[in-house]
């Protein structure tokens, strides 16, 4: 439900989805008060088949995965402040990376 919609638009045929040919990547959450609060913590987490996050604990340390980059073709000093922050604090790669 969370990732369908980015994968589609961003053309990642093997994401977003549980079918044939789709990679094994399933976040579980726990239900809580808000959903803010249900999407902080992943309760499982399981990349490419194998459990990385167990009961909100990391459980394979070893599991390297990829960085997928999109050129939105947005100039990047059109960006405000306020989203290059929000990048930085949510995202796992700094937002000059890309």
């Amino acid at each position: 439900m969370l990732s369908a919609a980015p994968a589609k638009a961003l053309g990642l045929k093997e994401k977003g989805h549980l079918g044939a040919g789709a990679d094994a990547d399933i976040a579980i959450y726990k239900p809580k008060g808000s959903v803010a609060e249900t999407l902080s913590r992943v309760e499982y987490l399981i990349k490419d088949g194998r459990v990385v996050v167990r009961h909100g604990e990391i459980v394979d340390a070893s599991y390297i995965g990829r960085i997928i980059r999109v050129d939105t073709g947005v100039d990047d000093s059109a960006l405000s402040n306020e989203v290059r922050e929000l990048f930085d604090k949510f995202y796992s790669v700094t937002f000059f990376q890309l």
